[in-house]
């Protein structure tokens, strides 16, 4: 969901703090305008608290809410689409993927560079897909990749554009399109390739065809 500017303007401030598991913005605002600012925080999961005059949010946030400022945009309880890869999971990914100098890795959803900057910070070579816009030029001026290509990773990209596989492929695809981005993904595999992603866990269970023969 698009933060709108005014709100953005507002968590951009220096004098705001965004930290853990809270978020404070310690300088008054209008009435018409807090009510905005409570609305999108509130959307992405926070609850005002008057004892520590903040918002909570329970986990800490302040790296996925970075990330959201970045791209002008926040995940609602309602939005299954795009997410940015909180540090840990990108921490496993990598450990699981065991990135090595050298390496070609492609990202198929790689939003503002949560995954792609570190990986390219253990010495890979990587090639990034993105479908919105406005989180590609983020990505863009944050991570020195290789190729960013902006569109749908499904539409876009077919795996006889590279004469040569990647030696990794990581995603944290969509979740309404998780298995199809997946799918499509393994196609781009070299020999002695891996790839790892982070996917919903209806995965496991769902029972109609296309699941079932996955697993």
């Amino acid at each position: 969901m698009r933060i709108p500017s005014e709100v953005l303007e507002v968590l951009r401030d220096q004098r705001v703090v965004i930290a853990g598991d809270r978020v404070q913005i310690p300088f008054e605002l209008g009435k018409r305008l807090y009510e905005r600012v409570n609305r999108v925080l509130k959307q992405a999961g926070g609850k005002w608290d008057s004892r520590t005059r903040a918002h909570m949010f329970g986990r800490d946030i302040e790296e996925l809410l970075n990330q959201a400022i970045l791209a002008g945009e926040f995940v609602s309880n309602m939005d299954l689409g795009w997410f940015p890869s909180p540090p840990p999971v990108v921490h496993q990914l990598l450990e699981h993927a065991s990135i090595r100098p050298g390496m070609t890795v492609l990202e198929p959803s790689a939003g503002t560079g949560a995954i792609a900057g570190p990986a390219m910070g253990r010495g890979a070579v990587v090639d990034c897909v993105e479908l919105d816009e406005h989180r590609a030029a983020v990505l863009a001026e944050r991570v020195p990749a290789r190729r960013i290509v902006r569109g749908d990773f499904l539409k876009c990209l077919k795996p006889n554009d590279y004469e040569q596989g990647f030696n990794r492929v990581l995603m944290n695809p969509p979740f309404h399109h998780a298995l199809d981005h997946l799918r499509h993904a393994i196609g781009f595999l070299g020999e002695d390739a891996l790839l790892v992603a982070v996917m919903p866990r209806y995965v496991e269970w769902r029972t109609d065809r296309p699941y079932a023969e996955f697993r």
